[in-house]
């Protein structure tokens, strides 16, 4: 193994799959054939296409047996499964409600139904700051300062109020182990517990369980593959009940712990309409943003046949709180206007208020006529005048809630040349 990357690494012992967690695959070989590695999930998906591509022995009986020992579903599902699942190219999905362990074990199993020995399976993985892989110019090895089990003990049991390092406390804690803490085994200690911005340091089994942790990373991954980011308050709001609350006390403090949990990876925690976003660094957060908004007027028009309801709303995206879809939508979807239908706040696409498929034909004939007139179109007077063209009230008739939702109603549905757009309260010409 020359990578240096792999002097730290460890192969998959598929009888012990529970070592795994906080780990990330790095190689993936098969009977002598290089494997893409992404995630245990992509590994998942990886090689059971692979294995369907090339028809495997057996492979043809995934779709209608299990794979893990108990379960009544096949391991290849022709409709979407409630939870996480990924979808094959051949339309079929695999369930991946799972934690790593399972994940792995999966691996190990379709690889034995295929007739695949496992000695045959090389993967190899590194253990991570949890959820997402080291930057590949991190050489630090996992152990390279050992901390005394006495020490990790003592932090544990007996500093449940954290811990100052100055020269006090360390004197302190050196009586209870008996044991000198110089400044090398100190900064080992300060990169291994949690910091929290008043300088007082945590051990990490103080504030959440691996497990947990485990689980928060799980539904980040779901997340930014479904979404490409999602909002801290609501991972904060799901966790919160999981976490210790005398040491993260607020939504600053679950940052920083989300922050030292996820070091070394790529995901960044940054401000937008006064909360945070969580995004990828290969996206800034307008160009994240911007993928959510598209996702939500998909959704809106396909899910809910164009007019969908908050809570619905916020129910195909958990990722996100009500507040934040709201301006999502306002900032950066021109075609959905927020109104209230019956007391409930919705949402709708401008396509489902009704209007008939000549709209635009009858907007321009009016439009035109101001022209003949030497009239300029003003809000009011071109509301008028498109209300006595088709016989009713137009804002009344369409359920329009505002002039702003107005304003942007007829800049979506005129069409013609030249352009127009809103200036101080009339739709003006412009030039291109």
């Amino acid at each position: 193994m020359g990578d240096k990357m792999n002097a730290y690494s460890r192969r998959v012992d598929f009888r012990n799959t529970s070592s795994c967690i906080g780990c990330h695959p790095i190689m993936c070989i098969i009977c002598g054939e290089k494997i893409d590695v992404g995630n245990w999930r992509d590994i998942l998906v990886t090689l059971t296409e692979k294995f369907i591509r090339e028809n495997y022995p057996n492979v043809n009986d995934l779709y209608t047996r299990p794979l893990l020992q108990g379960s009544r579903r096949p391991f290849l599902l022709k409709n979407k499964p409630n939870g996480s699942a990924r979808q094959l190219s051949n339309g079929h999905w695999i369930f991946m409600n799972y934690n790593i362990p399972t994940l792995v074990d999966l691996i190990g199993k379709i690889c034995v139904f295929c007739d695949i020995d496992l000695n045959d399976v090389e993967i190899e993985y590194v253990p991570k700051k949890y959820g997402f892989a080291p930057k590949p110019d991190d050489r630090r090895s996992f152990n390279a300062v050992h901390i005394p089990e006495a020490v990790l003990e003592v932090l544990t049991d007996e500093y449940r109020s954290g811990l100052v390092f100055n020269a006090p406390s360390i004197r302190l804690l050196e009586d209870k182990v008996s044991l000198k803490i110089n400044d090398v085994l100190q900064s080992a200690m300060k990169q291994t517990m949690f910091r929290r911005n008043d300088d007082v340091y945590f051990p990490l089994a103080n504030i959440i369980t691996e497990e947990n942790i485990e689980l928060l990373f799980d539904v980040v991954e779901e997340w930014l593959n479904a979404f490409g980011c999602f909002e801290l308050a609501v991972l904060f709001d799901i966790f919160k009940v999981n976490i210790n609350e005398n040491v993260i006390r607020n939504l600053t403090d679950f940052e920083d712990l989300f922050n030292h949990l996820n070091n070394q990876s790529s995901l960044r925690c940054v401000g937008q309409f006064s909360t945070k976003i969580v995004r990828t660094q290969e996206f800034n957060v307008n160009e994240s943003l911007r993928k959510v908004a598209g996702l939500l007027l998909h959704s809106i028009h396909n899910d809910f046949g164009g007019v969908a309801d908050e809570i619905g709303l916020k129910e195909k995206f958990p990722a996100f709180s009500e507040s934040l879809i709201a301006n999502i939508i306002k900032e950066y979807v021109e075609e959905i206007v927020k109104t209230e239908i019956n007391g409930i706040v919705c949402y709708q696409t401008l396509d489902a208020l009704g209007l008939s498929d000549d709209f635009s034909e009858v907007l321009e004939r009016v439009l035109s006529r101001f022209e003949e007139l030497g009239l300029t179109p003003t809000e009011e007077a071109l509301h008028t005048a498109l209300s006595f063209d088709m016989g009713l009230n137009f804002k009344e008739e369409f359920n329009i809630p505002d002039q702003k939702t107005y304003r942007r109603l007829i800049s979506y549905y005129y069409k013609s040349a030249p352009g127009r757009e809103w200036r101080k309260g009339e739709f003006v010409e412009v030039q291109s």
